[in-house]
This record gives C-alpha cells, structure tokens and sequence, in this order.
C-alpha cells in the first residue's frame, strides 16, 4: 500500500444486537455497498450474525460495547462499570466515570473486553478489526487498550481515535492530510472516521461525497443499518429500526454518487485487501 493509496471502507455497526440488524448487512453486502460488519458480542443474535456473515462472506470485527445490554463477565457493581442489577451502566454513567476511572473500573473493561473478543472467536469468526460502540476509542486509555488487545489477537486495524481525523459536522479541529505509514504495523489505525448519521440529518447525499473525495489514506464510514420493522430489537434501546433503515437509504444514494464518479478511491476491506 503507497502513503495516498485511497481508500473506502464502509462499517455496518452494531451487528448481533438484532436479527433485522443482522439481515440488513447481509442485504446491503449482496447490494455491494458495504464492505465489512462489527459484531457485539455481548447481544444474543451475535452468533447467529456470524454464521450469516460467512456465508455471505462478509469480513467481522468486534464492535467493543461497555455501555448498553449485560456484560459476558461478572462485574462487581462496585467498579461502577455496571448497576446493582448488573447491566451497563448506559452511555452517559460510562463516559463520567471513564474520563477519570479507577483501576477497578479499568481492570472490568479490560477483562469484559477481552471475553468479548473470545466469544467471537470461539463462535468460529475470524475477527479482523476492532472498533468501540459510543466510539469510546477516543478515550486515551481505552484506545491504548484496545491497541494492546489488538496485538494480543493479531488483530489487522482499529478504528480511527484521533477527534482531528474524525469528520463530524462543525469539527473545527479537522485536519485533512493521511497519517497512513505505507508499512503499517498491525493492529493499525484508519485515517479516517465518518458517521454517517450525524452528516444524515443536516446534509444530502451528494455533499457527503464531496467531502469523502476530498480526503486522503484509509477512510471508513461507519453506518448503523437494520430492516425498518424489527420486532427483535431490543425495546430499551434508541436509534429504533425505522431510523437505522433510512440510513442505508442515504448509503445508498451516497454509494450511487460514489460509484459513478471519478474517484480515486478503492471500496476495499483493509483485512482482505491484496493491493
């Protein structure tokens, strides 16, 4: 891989929470828009999600969760990564507590992060990236976490942890220029981290693929898929399956634009890219 080799990567997140979640990705494989899946463990259709993802050939990562549904651990309440009833303690308890953890609450993470990456792979699924729910990488000592993890299970990338690579609207802090090394370690990191819902409800289609085309290096756009009626989704959750649906419909208008433009883009899966 050359330093401005460019890129595409397009993540389906949050695989295993939800059947249709699972049946979305699949589609939207077979539809050629996406090309690789993160899996959270810790949600009952994960191993499901992996048998339907190899046979639709779909490359798998873990999608780290320390913030919704139950831990595969047992964790002392006391460590304050989970309530008294057992279950994370949602996004917002988490974020407090991690900005100044304690190493109880660290050591929860890291062992709860770790059974995690085992139950995927005693499942049978190759797990080739890693990437965090709530994008929590962006946390200094939970990004050298994963990294360390990462190493561990020969892991080949992580998602991006830098807030200057990460393209959200009104990131003052941008910088665009790739960071890639054309003889990468492993795990190594992506250049690039787009949300697709966040540039979803201020922007069309075509602005996003202006921006994307603009970049550099590894770029990956993240988007959280599902059929629009899913009786399976967990009910205590947001981002209902309506709403994740008309996400694949504006991937699905951004991948027209993409396609049928001059780009010099590949839509590639780092971990299955030979050239």
């Amino acid at each position: 891989m050359s330093v401005m080799e460019n890129r595409l990567i397009i993540t389906c997140d949050d695989a295993g929470m939800a059947s249709g979640i699972n049946t979305s990705i699949v589609n939207a494989k077979r539809q050629g828009i996406v090309t690789t899946a993160s899996v959270m463990a810790n949600f009952k259709y994960a191993e499901s999600a992996c048998a339907e993802f190899q046979k639709a050939g779909i490359i798998c990562g873990a999608h780290f969760n320390l913030t919704d549904g139950q831990p595969l651990t047992p964790v002392n309440p006391g460590s304050g990564l989970v309530t008294a009833a057992g279950k994370f303690q949602g996004w917002a308890s988490f974020f407090r507590r991690a900005i100044a953890p304690s190493m109880e609450f660290m050591k929860a993470a890291e062992n709860e992060l770790i059974a995690q990456v085992e139950c995927l792979l005693n499942v049978g699924m190759q797990v080739t990236h890693l990437t965090s729910h709530m994008h929590f990488q962006l946390l200094p000592w939970l990004q050298c976490m994963m990294e360390a993890i990462g190493k561990q299970y020969r892991i080949v990338w992580l998602r991006n942890h830098r807030l200057q690579r990460t393209v959200i609207p009104f990131n003052f802090l941008l910088r665009q220029s790739a960071v890639s090394s054309p003889n990468p370690t492993t795990p190594y990191s992506l250049d690039y981290l787009i949300d697709l819902y966040s540039w979803m409800r201020i922007a069309p289609a075509e602005k996003l693929a202006k921006l994307v085309m603009t970049l550099h290096g590894n770029v990956e756009l993240v988007v959280h898929p599902s059929i629009e009626v899913d009786p399976t989704y967990p009910h205590d959750l947001p981002n209902k399956p309506h709403e994740r649906h008309q996400q694949l419909k504006y991937l699905e208008r951004f991948m027209e634009i993409f396609l049928n433009s001059q780009t010099s883009f590949r839509l590639i899966d780092p971990a299955n890219d030979s050239g």
